[in-house]
């Protein structure tokens, strides 16, 4: 197969056909070398910011990463854990949501998937599918909650082809900051309907 190397370094094979591999990292993984890789597909983030919050992540229960390579390159990343009361972003949504929508989405053992992310070159091509299915597979929680921002379509469009559901339309998470959607889906339903 060829290849060509763009502008940005990654190398991608000259078809769409891509052979991408979805492998689980283990905790180590994640916080070592992989982790100076994470910056090159999650847009925005800084190394700062990375080494301030993913191993405050990787220590809560639950953590699984997930990562997805072409020819040996990152080109995809999936993560998340179990929420709890205490954590920042579980407190914000919590509060945003009213008594109902608490018992039923946030009750203990939720999952949140909090970063899924797939280089911009890469995209449209399953890759986000994939990783969602994979960080999602053989959970024992009953459900599963997220956020994303509100003109993210192509994010939008992945969670509601998942089976996700608007649970909280608009909320904040900086006073200047972007709005964001928060998302649940029923992971107990979701496994009765694959039986």
């Amino acid at each position: 197969m060829s290849r060509r190397r763009p502008s940005d370094g990654l190398q991608r094979p000259a078809s769409p056909a891509a052979d991408v591999r979805i492998d689980p990292v283990p905790r180590r993984g994640a916080l070592g070398s992989l982790r100076r890789e994470i910056p090159s597909v999650w847009t925005g983030i800084t190394d700062a910011r990375l080494r301030e919050i993913l191993p405050r992540h990787a220590a809560r229960g639950g953590f699984r990463f997930f990562a997805a390579r072409s020819g040996g390159q990152l080109v995809g990343l999936a993560y998340g854990y179990l929420g709890a009361p205490g954590q920042w972003w579980h407190d914000i949504v919590s509060a945003a949501m009213d008594e109902g929508q608490r018992r039923r989405w946030l009750s203990p053992g939720h999952f949140e998937v909090v970063e899924l992310h797939v280089h911009p070159q890469f995209r449209r091509r399953g890759i986000g599918a994939r990783l969602h299915d994979a960080l999602l597979e053989d959970l024992a929680s009953r459900t599963a909650v997220l956020s994303t921002q509100t003109d993210n379509a192509p994010a939008r469009a992945l969670y509601r082809s998942r089976g996700w559901e608007i649970v909280v339309p608009e909320v904040r998470f900086a006073a200047e900051g972007d709005l964001y959607a928060i998302l649940a889906l029923d992971l107990a339903a979701a496994r009765g309907a694959g039986a």
